[in-house]
């Protein structure tokens, strides 16, 4: 060992210059691996934060058939029963109970078409970024005649604050037209333009009498304590809320081209890893073989 270890030292400094520019080769290409292994990583994490943290959550409880086909009638009913589960459910950070309907929202100057959200003001924050998107006016705080809307759709309504907005819906299970005056409270811009220009938030309860649901709900979203455990299916909110008249989904499951593009990062990170490796090998081997010419 000690004569293989003096013959390694000697070998080193047979020749210095090749040695510095295989030492050079390899730090380099160990420093590019580490550099793009961080900038995928960081694009993964971002894109993972905007799928999950912006308004999706991590899971999402619905009627079975409403994410395909956004059918209000598919609507939960008992709703206070499953937030009562959730409530004490540990693996639970935060839940929130909203309405999700299409409709018309009109002003003075200008109307256009829209989702039109029913969200609690206290239970929202725990599942989305809505109270940090707010960049004119306020938050909602449980009157029933505020709104909330993006500022591309602020503009194209050319409102500003306290400016009177209707909204123009369906009821479910019968579809009669129901309008309802808002004054709106606040412009929120998430930077995303579908989100900014079609989608408005009003109190919940008012939604409720809206829409005609009582105690009811299009989607509970969730937020988990743990990284992965919208992956795990054992948990008990996936074991209870998976039936015949229910659906609870991890985001990877209701936002499958986000999950492909996760993947084809990660790909892309192995990819190049694997070729700078290649190219550091080379470099060695070359190395090798000319102390051995010598």
């Amino acid at each position: 060992m000690k004569l293989t270890f003096v013959l390694a030292y000697r070998n080193l400094f047979r020749n210095t210059r090749r040695t510095i520019l295989a030492s050079l080769l390899l730090g380099c290409s160990l420093a590019a691996l580490i550099f793009t292994d961080g900038v995928m990583q960081g694009m993964m994490v971002l894109l993972i934060e905007t799928a999950s943290k912006t308004m999706t959550g991590e899971a999402q409880i619905h009627r079975p058939g409403f994410l395909d086909s956004s059918n209000t009638d598919l609507y939960i009913t008992n709703v206070s029963d499953i937030e009562a589960f959730l409530e004490k459910d540990e693996h639970i950070a935060g839940y929130a109970t909203r309405t999700r309907s299409g409709g018309m929202i009109s002003s003075a100057y200008n109307r256009t078409g829209g989702l039109i959200f029913g969200v609690s003001h206290v239970m929202e924050p725990t599942v989305g970024k809505l109270r940090e998107a707010i960049v004119s006016g306020n938050y909602l705080n449980g009157a029933r005649s505020e709104i909330l809307v993006g500022v591309e759709m602020a503009d194209l309504l050319e409102v500003k604050l306290g400016d009177r907005i209707v909204v123009t819906t369906s009821e479910v299970d019968g579809g009669d037209l129901s309008q309802a005056l808002f004054k709106l409270s606040g412009i929120f811009n998430f930077g995303i333009k579908q989100i900014d220009a079609s989608i408005a938030f009003i109190p919940l309860a008012r939604s409720q009498e809206i829409l005609a649901m009582d105690d009811s709900a299009h989607e509970i979203v969730i937020q988990f304590t743990g990284a992965d455990d919208h992956q795990n299916r054992e948990l008990p909110v996936f074991k209870k809320f998976n039936t015949a008249q229910l659906e609870t989904l991890g985001w990877l499951e209701f936002g499958p081209q986000i999950a492909s593009m996760l993947k084809f990062i990660d790909f892309s990170a192995f990819l190049i890893g694997l070729i700078l490796f290649f190219v550091a090998a080379i470099g060695i081997i070359n190395s090798m073989f000319m102390s051995f010419s010598e």
